[in-house]
């Protein structure tokens, strides 16, 4: 099954490697890293806002994880529509306050 969570933050790793502001997301993060080793029958997409720091769209992959990395100004409609065609995802899962 292909699941691809909506996050509005961006979590610690990739916050890490891309030199940007981490959210308080921990719990999100300690669920990718359980659903990983626990369930491989998933393929998991994670799509996060990257703060105003970052000025273009980025797609990367890390610990078996494809990430998009949103920037601060961009095409809601045309990115999203991207993201849905290139990972194709079962599942959609929009985590929310």
């Amino acid at each position: 099954m292909r699941v691809l969570w909506s996050v509005n933050v961006v979590l610690p790793d990739i916050a890490d490697l891309m030199n940007l502001k981490c959210g308080h997301a921990i719990w999100v993060d300690a669920m990718r890293k359980a659903l990983v080793k626990n369930h491989t029958d998933i393929d998991l997409a994670i799509a996060c806002y990257g703060g105003i720091r970052t000025r273009k769209f980025e797609k990367m992959q890390y610990e078996g994880v494809k990430y998009y990395i949103l920037p601060h100004s961009f095409s809601y409609k045309k990115q999203w529509e991207y993201i849905i065609r290139d990972f194709s995802p079962d599942v959609i899962h929009i985590y929310g306050t």
